[in-house]
Parts: C-alpha cells; sequence; structure tokens
C-alpha cells in the first residue's frame, strides 16, 4: 500500500462484486484506463479474508485450541502466528536452517512444535516467540509432528524412516520405532491418545500402541502423504497421491470408503464435531463432504488453493493455503447464495461497454491462454482441448480435440488458419480441418517454451533449450535458424512482419504489466488480487487474457493513451 496506493485504490474498486457497496458508491471513480474491467460476481464470496507474509511456499496451517491465533509454517524457514480477530501477525519465529513442513500446537496453547528439513523438531513459547528446546537426532528431514493428547509426549516422522518418541518436557528421546523402509510422511496420536499412526511412502500405514510401542497393525495402501483421525476416532482417513481419500477402520485395518473423485486429493481435515470432511481437491475446489455418506455439501471454488487445509476450533472457519504464500479464511456456516454461479466468466457488449450474459466455462484447469498476433482471436488450452474466442465479446467460437495435449505453449496464425502447439514437438494444426498438419521436429523431441507467429503468417518461433530460439518456414516446413542468447525464462514471444525482428517478453501472473518500449523495463500498473491472479495470461493491443484452474477465461482492457 505505501509504494503503490494507486494500484490498490483502482483494485479495490474493478475487483469489487457489482452488488458491493462500494462498487455502488464509487462505480463512477473507476479510472478511465481500464477500458474494460473484468468479470466480477454479484456479492463477496465465502472468503472472510487473506494473510499475506510469508516470502516462500506454505507449508502447514494449525490453529491454536482456544482459536483464538493461527501457526502457518513455511518454506521460508520460518512460522509465523497470526491473531484470527484482527488478522494480525504477531509472531514471527526464526531459527530453522531449512523449510518448516509442519507446526501443531500443544493442547494447552503454550508452545508449538516446529518440524523442519534441517532434521530438527522445535519447541516454541507461544507468548514470548522464543525457542524454549531443540529435538536433535533425526538422520533426514522432518515431515510432519504431533502432540499426543496430554500434551506429555511429541511425535515426529522423517525421511529417515523413524518415527521418534519425545519427552514434551525434557525433550529427550524415549523410543525410536524404526518401522518404514522409505520417507515417514505424516504422523498422528489417536484422539484417545492409545495409538500412534504413521504414513510413508513405501505404501504402508502403521499402527502402534502409544504406551506399549507394539505394532497393531500394518496397513497396505497407495502412496500416503497425509493422515488424519476422526474426532471420535473410529476413522483413519489418509490422502494418497492416486487414489484421493481413503477411509480405514483403525481397529480392524479394513477400509470403509474408497472415495475417487476423479482428481487428486492435496489435503482433508475433519471438522471438530466430526459431521463433515473437508478437502482440497486437484481441481483446485474446496469441497465439504458429509463423512459417512461422502455426499458433497458444499463446495466453494478456488484458484490457486495449495495442500493445506485446516477447521478452526468452533467449525465455523475453514483455513488454506494459497499459492504462492498466503492464507485463506473461509466461512463454512453462510448460506449458499443462489447466485453462487454468477462467480463464472460473462460475455462482455462492447457497444455498451457492459457486461451482457453468464458465459461458457471450461471444465479443466487453464493451462495456457494467448492472443492471436493481430490480438482479433483469443486461444486458452485445458487437456486435450484448446478453445478459440472472441475477445470483443467473449464468445467461444470453437473447440478443438487435440489428443495428447497436457498443456503448453500455443499459438494462432494471423489469418485464423493454423494453430502451432509447442509439446515435445512443435506440431501444425488446421484450423478448419482440425487436423494436425505437420510435426517441425529439429532435435528429436522437446519441451519447447514461448512460440509465435511472424505477422505476415511465413514463419513460426519456439523458444528451445539453453536461451535459444528455433525459426521455421510455414510454407515449407524447413527449419531456417536459430536465434541465441535469449533470456533465461522467456514467457513470450513476437515476430516482425518480416521476420527481422523478434521480441522476447518476460511477463509475471501477478501483475498486468504495460510494456512502454521494447528496451524498458515494464511499469507495473495494476495490483491483482489473488482470488484473480490467473494460471495463464497474454496481452495484446491492451487486452489481457486470463485463464485460470477452475476452467475460466477473463478479459481485462486497458487503455495506453490514458496511463
Amino acid at each position: 500500500i505505501d509504494s503503490s496506493p494507486l494500484q490498490i485504490y483502482s483494485s479495490a474498486l474493478v475487483f469489487a462484486p457489482r452488488n458491493s457497496l462500494i462498487r455502488k458508491m464509487f462505480d463512477k471513480c473507476i479510472p478511465g484506463w481500464i477500458s474494460r474491467p473484468p468479470e466480477v460476481g454479484l456479492d463477496w464470496g465465502d472468503c472472510l479474508r487473506t494473510l499475506d507474509g510469508h516470502e516462500d511456499y506454505l507449508d502447514d496451517i494449525t490453529f491454536s485450541p482456544d482459536g483464538k491465533t493461527m501457526a502457518s509454517a513455511s518454506h521460508d524457514g520460518t512460522i509465523r502466528v497470526w491473531d484470527t480477530v484482527t488478522d494480525e501477525k504477531t509472531l514471527t519465529l526464526r531459527g530453522h536452517i531449512g523449510a518448516v513442513f509442519a507446526v501443531t500446537y500443544s493442547p494447552n496453547g503454550k508452545t508449538l512444535a516446529s518440524a523442519s528439513s534441517d532434521h530438527t523438531v522445535r519447541l516454541w513459547d507461544t507468548a514470548t516467540g522464543e525457542e524454549v528446546s531443540r529435538l536433535e537426532g533425526h538422520g533426514g528431514s522432518v515431515n510432519s509432528v504431533a502432540y499426543a493428547p496430554d500434551g506429555k509426549q511429541i511425535i515426529s516422522g522423517s525421511d529417515d524412516g523413524t518415527v521418534r518418541v519425545w519427552d514434551a518436557h525434557t525433550g529427550k528421546v524415549v523410543k525410536t520405532l524404526e518401522v518404514h523402509e522409505k520417507t515417514v510422511s505424516s504422523v498422528t496420536f489417536s484422539p484417545d491418545g492409545q495409538t500412534i499412526a504413521s504414513a510413508a511412502l513405501d505404501r504402508t500405514i502403521q499402527l502402534w500402541g502409544a504406551s506399549t510401542y507394539q505394532r497393531i497393525k500394518v496397513i497396505k495402501c497407495g502412496t500416503p502423504t497425509r493422515l488424519v483421525y476422526s474426532p471420535d476416532g473410529k476413522t483413519l482417513a489418509s490422502v494418497e497421491m492416486s487414489k484421493g481419500v481413503r477411509l480405514w477402520d483403525p481397529v480392524t485395518g479394513e477400509e470403509k470408503k474408497e472415495t475417487r473423485t476423479g482428481c487428486y486429493i492435496r489435503a482433508v481435515a475433519y471438522s471438530p464435531d466430526g459431521q463433515l470432511l473437508a478437502s482440497i481437491d486437484g481441481d483446485n475446489a474446496i469441497r465439504l463432504r458429509n463423512s459417512t455418506t461422502y455426499v458433497e455439501e458444499r463446495k466453494l471454488d478456488h484458484s490457486s488453493a495449495s495442500n493445506r487445509i485446516a477447521f478452526s476450533p468452533d467449525g465455523r472457519i475453514v483455513a488454506i493455503g494459497v499459492h504462492p504464500y498466503a492464507i485463506q479464511l473461509w466461512d463454512v456456516t453462510r448460506p449458499i447464495s443462489d447466485q453462487q454461479d454468477e462467480e463464472d466468466s460473462c460475455l462482455w457488449n462492447p457497444a455498451t461497454q457492459k457486461v451482457k450474459k453468464k458465459g461458457p466455462v471450461t471444465r479443466s484447469p487453464l493451462e495456457t491462454a494467448v492472443f492471436s498476433p493481430t490480438g482479433s482471436r483469443a486461444l486458452s488450452g485445458e487437456y486435450e482441448k484448446i478453445h478459440l474466442w472472441d475477445p470483443a465479446t467473449g464468445e467461444q467460437l470453437q473447440t478443438l480435440q487435440v489428443p495428447g495435449f497436457l498443456g503448453g505453449r500455443i499459438a494462432l496464425s494471423p489469418d485464423g488458419n493454423t494453430l502451432a502447439l509447442a509439446r515435445p514437438f512443435l506440431d501444425l494444426w488446421d484450423m478448419a480441418a482440425g487436423e494436425q498438419i505437420t510435426r517441425l521436429d529439429h532435435y528429436g523431441g522437446y519441451s519447447y517454451g514461448a512460440i509465435a507467429f511472424s505477422t505476415n503468417g511465413q514463419m513460426v518461433a519456439c523458444r528451445i533449450h539453453d536461451h535459444q530460439c528455433s525459426i521455421w518456414s510455414v510454407p515449407t516446413r524447413e527449419h531456417i535458424f536459430n536465434l541465441t542468447n535469449l533470456p533465461r525464462i522467456c514467457n513470450r514471444l513476437e515476430v516482425s512482419y518480416d521476420g527481422t525482428t523478434f521480441t522476447c517478453v518476460e511477463n509475471s501472473n501477478t501483475w498486468a504489466w504495460k510494456f512502454v518500449k521494447r528496451r524498458e523495463l515494464p511499469v507495473k500498473i495494476l495490483w491483482i488480487p489473488l482470488n484473480y491472479r490467473p494460471n495463464c495470461m497474454d496481452a495484446c493491443n491492451g487486452l489481457c487474457i486470463m485463464g485460470y484452474e477452475r476452467g475460466e477465461v477473463k478479459f481485462l482492457g486497458f487503455n495506453w493513451g490514458l496511463l
């Protein structure tokens, strides 16, 4: 805010819901240089607020037992403590010399335990932020840590394949359980404190007596990354890389239910009353399901959820990690709005400069979004599909079925007849026929980067390895030459009409950029709120196309003459 107050002011207006008080009162104050505001919903969603402060990826989130504070662990090596009422950061705990993978409160809330890649578990005073103990002994990164319900013991799981039991008061090792053949990804106590559960990449979940340290049960499974007990202790949920969530009976070791959602499950958490099981799914949606029937009761769409989720002690709020470094708090008790679908993308009426009607969205996360060289068409790509759009109206014109397309760079020729796909090979497709014309392969298969046609359509350029750009003739399909010494990161290419000038652009998904001159640094002009930051984007003639994980396409226009 101190460095870019006008960006925040403009952003607050254009991204506010259409029925919000701020939008109604100040709608006429939207800056004139924003020629086409982004499509937004009618009302505020269920996201209450966003906490931002970490400098690297978020690894864990946990609420204090009384719900008044929340702790987050990050790859930046810190643990941050937040006031859940004021949203202020109250403490930053520093001391680890590596990423902090897990953090948990003691049952009385007076101590935090953290697990790190520096092979240690550290204990912190939640009142002062001081390190009170360092638990050393693991021979690898410590991935998970948990307190016993009575607060007397701590368990930790590590890359060294062991689970260690510690005395929470003295910090001494009580027992080392050499139980797994590979990395231990998650450890937890049963709610009654009688059982220790551990999950590892050796495809097993193992249950141990918390007082006897005798193995009770070995459950063979997929590749579990997270374990969570239901509050009553009758169900153990495991998150697996290939099979989503699996629910187990911890007494018999039998599987109660396997939940196939059609996508990878990133994280799960039980509500305090045990009635709901919340998950972050691979499509970024946050789903609340009945914990018994597994029927979906609520869905919260998101564009950049990560792999951590936690319920507040009162069950009213869900905290999730958000890419890249933030936390969001969501209200899961609000009635579901009848206008929830209004969040979807809308069609634009260029004559009235107003949203015309709700438009189509795709079903899969969008991996790429680009304009044609003339800006008259736009493309978005998802799994095995490429969509053609009219940027003026926001209407979807065509869908091309592309078997084997997993997301990658694409480009449309100026006449709109030829599509280029940068995959392990450079493929050219006929848009009208929907068929592949040819494959341009000079290197035997490469993961190509940015791609572009010359404005006369006679050449196609593609970023390849070693800071080079490969140039091809479209009519003859012949390789012409390579450009060298390109920037390490090249997100966008432009080729002049005669093919004598090539421009490589570095842009960011976090900001909308204006390039004043080709050789000048970009100027940041509009801050984009977290919920609206795209997975991919492109810009042409003052119009940006933005593609999202949730399958939406949005357009944002600027009038450079007024800037």
